[in-house]
């Protein structure tokens, strides 16, 4: 009995270990060039939904100093993808505009179509845990929100595969941090596609989007965390065949290249029936 209660004791020793071993893994220098080499994972996903939250408030600067005609459709993509190649390759990402083009059609995705194979079966089911959170999501219970979320991280970390990491990680780490995101800067945003074109200089819409009208709108800011971490879900897995960094990049990449099209459309397309998308 003795024996046997010792070998119990060693096997839980080695896993708790090993687990510990799997949290506390560091980058390599496949991620020298975002400057995560040495980092650990846990910072590394951390690091990929700030990276999408800078960009966005990067985005929002910038458009609000260069205030767009948002009718011309063609120009507006031709400004986001310029300061989006300035923003993403400043900071080590190869952004081509070719291979991220903007929809401003789009609209949010909650179902991220997992591809199966790329996935463990401890993968997996993070992976539809997080569908399945996204698609419940109430803004009125956000504090177990965020708590879940945390907890799918934690896990994420405990993958065995270095890549898989960052399949699963990446798009959680875009959740808390794009959810967090739009709650706080949503209405900003709002602000900047609908003020008046007097206040422009000519720049702004040519129609009249009113304060008043928001409510009766109804854009759902919420929902464009889930277009975030659906594009953050498809750009992990392709980046993914690159290895761990390759993922975190795809990731990055793609959720940034997702919300903006989709908050352009659900602002725009309710105020003026002839949106051309």
């Amino acid at each position: 009995m003795k024996f046997f209660k010792s070998l119990i004791l060693f096997c839980l020793l080695i896993s708790t270990s090993v687990l510990q071993a799997q949290s506390e893994r560091r980058c390599g220098n496949e991620f020298a060039a975002y400057g995560l080499e040495g980092t650990t994972f846990s910072e590394a996903l951390d690091f990929a939904g700030r990276t999408h939250n800078n960009y966005q408030e990067y985005l929002l600067t910038e458009l609000s100093l260069i205030r767009p005609n948002f009718n011309d459709t063609n120009r507006l993509k031709e400004i986001i993808h310029e300061k989006s190649e300035e923003f993403f390759n400043a900071r080590g990402f190869n952004f081509n505009p070719d291979d991220f083009p903007l929809n401003l059609g789009v609209a949010a995705n909650l179902d991220f179509g997992l591809p199966q194979e790329n996935y463990s079966d401890a993968g997996l089911a993070i992976m539809e845990q997080l569908q399945e959170l996204i698609n419940s999501y109430n803004p009125e219970n956000d504090e177990d929100f965020f708590n879940t979320l945390n907890q799918l991280k934690g896990n994420a970390l405990l993958l065995e595969n270095d890549t898989e990491v960052f399949l699963v990680g990446v798009p959680v780490s875009v959740a808390i941090h794009s959810y967090t995101y739009w709650k706080d800067n949503g209405q900003r945003w709002l602000d900047l596609f609908t003020e008046e074109e007097e206040m422009g200089g000519g720049g702004g819409p040519s129609f009249h989007a009113i304060t008043s009208y928001y409510k009766k709108c109804n854009v759902n800011l919420y929902k464009l965390g889930g277009a975030d971490v659906s594009g953050a879900v498809s750009g992990a897995v392709g980046g993914g065949i690159a290895g761990p960094g390759g993922a975190l990049a795809g990731g990055v990449l793609v959720s940034a290249a997702t919300s903006l099209g989709n908050l352009t459309n659900q602002v725009i397309s309710c105020y003026v029936s002839w949106w051309p998308f």
